[in-house]
């Protein structure tokens, strides 16, 4: 359902980079105060592997953000000062006994300068979709040499990382149909129109609603029902996979959908997009002949103090195609 001419080519991240930046930044965990559960993996670290500093970090679009931490009085560092940045590995875990002897670390200024690392081993962190996220890292003072079952403990304390990481934005999906419950969406969108701010482009948001789901379930039963939400919400997720694209349950017989990133014109934008959701309503209203799917279509406006007004003029066009028997579709720009 996103057309790849809706997307920015003035960019200076590849797609994939900015992909991965979307991933990162949807956790919600950057600028935050250390996380309890984070930290306690942190200090199990340093305590199983005998070290005294070890982080949690996320990889950031110009720092490496801490999580947590211990014996590391920094909540971040530059990117390009990054040490999982410089020596990633492909198997995930990277292992650099003795910094000054490492042609790629033996002037770096956190080894000829504090907090004087000499030894450094990291694992990569990804998401679900293997998107890589950051790392937990430990180093030393003192050359050293990580052994097998040492390295295998490292890799065990990635992975609870990485599951708590996993549980956290499952917290935040509608258990029924695994899209972003509506608080979060919401958040979401005011974090995205920042940044649709910053790189000059627009958002378009299309609410579409099901009508006729509440006498399906006072007919057949609840279940029916649950079942209806599943099968739009599984058909949103596989047109709009791609990670520029938000999906949520705006209320309880709608969906949000969150084109965040649109270089066309909001006319433009609106109008091709607008066409993609009436091609969507209009094949679901055939597959089910006695429910009724519409859809309310707006973007973002300059005069916008936030995602909140983009989202009630999508509601408002939403009421209107509604009212509008002959209407599927309704878009309302502002002014």
């Amino acid at each position: 359902m996103v057309s790849p001419a809706l997307q920015p080519d003035n960019i200076a991240f590849s797609d994939i980079e900015l992909d991965r930046l979307r991933c990162v930044r949807r956790l919600e965990l950057l600028d935050k105060p250390e996380d309890p559960s984070f930290l306690g993996i942190v200090e199990l670290t340093t305590k199983l592997l005998d070290l005294p500093m070890a982080v949690v970090s996320l990889l950031d679009e110009s720092r490496q953000w801490f999580l947590a931490r211990q014996g590391i009085p920094a909540r971040e560092i530059p990117r390009e000062m990054a040490f999982c940045t410089i020596a990633q590995s492909t198997s995930g875990l990277t292992v650099i006994p003795d910094t000054l002897e490492d042609d790629r670390f033996s002037q770096h200024p956190l080894v000829k300068g504090p907090p004087h690392i000499r030894f450094y081993a990291g694992h990569s962190l990804y998401s679900s979709h293997g998107v890589l996220l950051g790392s937990l890292c430990v180093t030393d003072q003192q050359p050293r040499v990580l052994g097998s079952s040492e390295r295998s403990m490292l890799t065990a304390l990635a992975g609870l990382v990485e599951e708590e990481l996993r549980l956290r934005e499952l917290l935040k999906l509608c258990p029924l149909t695994r899209v972003y419950q509506r608080v979060c969406f919401l958040r979401l969108a005011e974090a995205e129109l920042q940044q649709s701010r910053r790189s000059n482009s627009i958002m378009v948001l299309a609410l579409i609603s099901i009508d006729g789901l509440t006498e399906m379930n006072e007919k057949h039963g609840f279940s029916s029902g649950d079942h209806m939400l599943k099968v739009v919400a599984g058909k949103l997720r596989r047109e709009c996979s791609a990670s520029s694209v938000i999906l949520g349950r705006t209320g309880s017989h709608s969906f949000g959908i969150l084109y965040t990133q649109c270089d066309l014109n909001p006319a433009s934008a609106v109008k091709h997009i607008s066409q993609q959701v009436a091609e969507f309503c209009s094949q679901l209203s055939t597959d089910y002949p006695l429910i009724h799917f519409y859809s309310g279509v707006s973007a973002t406006a300059p005069h916008d103090g936030s995602a909140l007004d983009l989202f009630y003029r999508a509601e408002q066009a939403s009421a209107e195609a509604l009212s509008a028997a002959d209407r599927q579709v309704v878009v309302l720009l502002g002014s």
